[in-house]
């Protein structure tokens, strides 16, 4: 872990974290306002703001980095913003996402905790939103995992194989085999390889891709804090 975190401030109530495919901005969604600060990754400035609504929970880019997801636990849709322009649009999921984490191949995991489940989403890569009129959705579900316990937060690792998956009431992070999800299947076990035991109410997490495993940070829903740290090269 790095020695000298440096903080940089963003709007209130700061909720989840999301980093770029290529590494060059950092998400961070905000509870109360609904919005997404952009973060320059080389900087650490804000460069801008993206609208949503209120409720904002997890955030996961797109494969192409053009399009953020947002999630809202107390809706169906599930918001895609435009990064360029700010725009954005609406797909029912019939579920209410939590957590988000996308994986290649145009694939988008959701964490449904109030049905103790993952969604699987499937994500049509377009290059701007002049294209959505051509198509019935940008997302949709696509197949459907159960097995976790009011999970909050998931994270994909870097090839896609795995899936980490913060259970909150159970203080535990499942590792589930993301190769052996069958797509079109709505009711199906997850593959769990591994249960790893954490803190009470894990949230957060975060694979760190030069090394196996993730880190896991437990917060509670309401915190005041206007800081996000992002740890200094060293």
């Amino acid at each position: 872990m790095a020695d000298n975190p440096v903080t940089i401030d963003v709007l209130e109530t700061p909720h989840s974290v999301a980093v770029s495919h290529d590494g060059s901005r950092v998400y961070v969604s905000h509870f109360m306002s609904g919005s997404v600060s952009v973060v320059d990754a080389g900087t650490g400035s804000v460069t801008g703001v993206l609208e949503t609504s209120p409720g904002a929970y997890g955030v996961a880019p797109n494969a192409n980095d053009k399009f953020l997801h947002v999630a809202h636990p107390d809706s169906d849709f599930l918001p895609t913003v435009e990064v360029k322009s700010g725009s954005k649009i609406e797909d029912g999921i019939n579920a209410k996402a939590y957590g988000l984490a996308a994986a290649g191949g145009g694939r988008l995991y959701a964490t449904t905790a109030l049905d103790n489940a993952i969604l699987v989403l499937g994500v049509v890569l377009i290059d701007d939103l002049a294209e959505a009129g051509l198509i019935d959705s940008l997302v949709r579900g696509i197949a459907k995992v159960n097995g976790v316990k009011f999970p909050v937060a998931i994270a994909a690792s870097p090839d896609g194989s795995r899936l980490y998956v913060s259970n909150y009431f159970s203080a535990t992070v499942s590792v589930i085999d993301a190769t052996q999800i069958s797509i079109n299947v709505f009711d199906q076990p997850a593959v769990i390889t591994q249960t790893i035991p954490v803190d009470t109410g894990p949230y957060g997490l975060a694979v760190t891709p030069m090394a196996p495993g993730c880190s896991s940070r437990t917060s509670r829903r309401g915190t005041r804090s206007r800081s996000w740290t992002r740890p200094r090269s060293p």
